[in-house]
């Protein structure tokens, strides 16, 4: 496992390298596509070239990732300074869909074919079809707009802790929705499964209850596949948080990627291309989205130690 381990580390760092290089070389030279002919844009590839091996200098030695002008920093300090709003929301919400997924399943196969597991399968067929993106606004219109319960955007100026609970609750259950339905149903099939091998009918011949063939057994078999969904989980919301960001006005990532690529202009948007905020910032999500395959491949040993991470046979 530890020599898988490490074939799995060069190979992230090949491909975060290819990203990050991918990246660069699309940025600068569709910037200077943008106000040149399009047939003048080959020229102009050996300097790049140089700007890109200048660029990988700098990261290496000095962990200088360049500056970004329209904010007056580093690319480096400007990322520490949104991410933690994006780790933030994407926390809480993980925090929040895991559990109620979870516990939904185990409620919908305990209780199946009752009115629970009717009402909790509506609830999951609903959500489960709606993308977050689209969620966010009936959320913003209803409980923004028509009831007034919570901000209809996040608030540009924070006075006390429940303004900022309130300015979360809209993102967070846009993001959670989905991962709530998709983890119910996933549990519900897993342990429906489990409820009928001969195995779990054996163990309550033997003396055990129901509730612990449950929990000692059968919710323990079923995490094989639950444990890599909830990481599955997080990176999808991760990307989906990106959208939600923006329309929502939460002050991350997404913004300023959105504020890397476009910038006002009158009363339209005009595209300027800053390609040092959009190499850090994919190399943020790159980086998040590599390690976190890396974990779902390792957590298959912890869970089951029937299963040889890395084994040839």
């Amino acid at each position: 496992m530890f020599k898988y381990f490490i074939v799995r580390i060069i190979w992230l760092f090949i491909i975060l390298l290819f990203i990050i290089s991918l990246l660069f070389f699309v940025t600068r030279l569709g910037m200077i596509e943008l106000y040149t002919r399009p047939d003048s844009i080959i020229k102009f590839i050996p300097l790049v070239y140089r700007q890109y091996i200048q660029f990988l200098k700098d990261v290496i030695n000095d962990w200088n990732w360049g500056y970004v002008p329209k904010r007056n920093l580093p690319a480096w300090d400007l990322l520490l300074q949104k991410a933690p709003n994006t780790l933030f929301i994407n926390f809480i919400a993980f925090i929040l869909y895991v559990p109620i997924g979870i516990l939904l399943g185990i409620i919908s196969a305990v209780k199946k074919k009752s009115i629970y597991d009717y009402i909790i399968s509506i609830f999951t067929l609903v959500f489960s079809s709606i993308p977050s993106f689209i969620l966010i606004f009936v959320l913003i219109y209803f409980l923004g707009y028509q009831l007034n319960w919570f901000p209809p955007q996040y608030p540009a100026e924070i006075h006390g802790n429940e303004m900022k609970i309130k300015g979360l609750v809209i993102p967070i259950l846009a993001l959670s929705a989905g991962p709530i339905s998709n983890l119910t149903r996933l549990v519900r099939g897993e342990l429906i499964e489990e409820f009928e091998s001969k195995y779990f009918i054996m163990l309550q011949t033997k003396g055990l209850s129901r509730r612990q063939s449950i929990f000692r057994h059968a919710l323990r078999n079923c995490m094989v596949p639950v444990i890599p969904a909830i990481l599955n989980a997080f990176i999808f919301v991760l990307c989906g948080s990106f959208f939600i960001e923006i329309v929502y006005g939460v002050p991350g990532i997404a913004k300023e990627f959105f504020d890397g690529m476009l910038v006002p202009y009158f009363d339209k948007y005009k595209i300027v291309i800053d390609s040092v905020r959009i190499v850090m910032i994919g190399a943020f999500y790159t980086t998040i989205s590599l390690s976190f395959g890396l974990i779902i491949d390792i957590s298959y040993g912890f869970i089951d130690p029937r299963i040889r991470i890395g084994s040839k046979e």
